[in-house]
């Protein structure tokens, strides 16, 4: 399985980032994630479990923004997390019209609720400030 069967921004975004071919992790779960399936997965560190979920959630969303209501929502454990799961959806997305949002407890509440009503597509969020 190569990267072949993905959205054409999504696929410009991987060679531009230099991503040529799948890892073996994300050989086997891509597949599952695209038929609509839930899953958890464990692998080791550098295994593409974070590029894989990025993957899978620009292709779900069809590499586009719409309509104002958030589409995904992806809970972190803290927010060095948040900000470090951000930086590389925005690394990906740079070329296409995908707004990114995270929330985290140190940010004013009222703001970030602001944010999120106006208008994003991805919201990265710390269990405490959505808890």
């Amino acid at each position: 399985m190569s990267f072949k069967k993905l959205t054409p921004p999504l696929k410009e975004a991987l060679n531009r980032l230099g991503y040529e071919m799948p890892t073996a992790f994300q050989k086997k779960i891509l597949p599952k994630i695209k038929s609509g399936a839930d899953l958890y997965g464990l692998a080791p560190e550098g295994s593409g479990k974070t590029t894989a979920m990025i993957i899978s959630v620009i292709q779900k969303l069809n590499a586009e923004a719409f309509e104002d209501s958030p589409r995904a929502l992806i809970y972190v454990k803290d927010k060095a997390s948040a900000l470090e799961l951000e930086q590389k959806f925005l690394e990906f997305t740079r070329e296409m019209d995908l707004r990114i949002y995270c929330a985290y407890d140190e940010q004013n509440i009222d703001d970030q609720k602001d944010k999120i009503y106006y208008g994003v597509d991805i919201v990265i969020a710390t269990p405490k400030r959505l808890g």
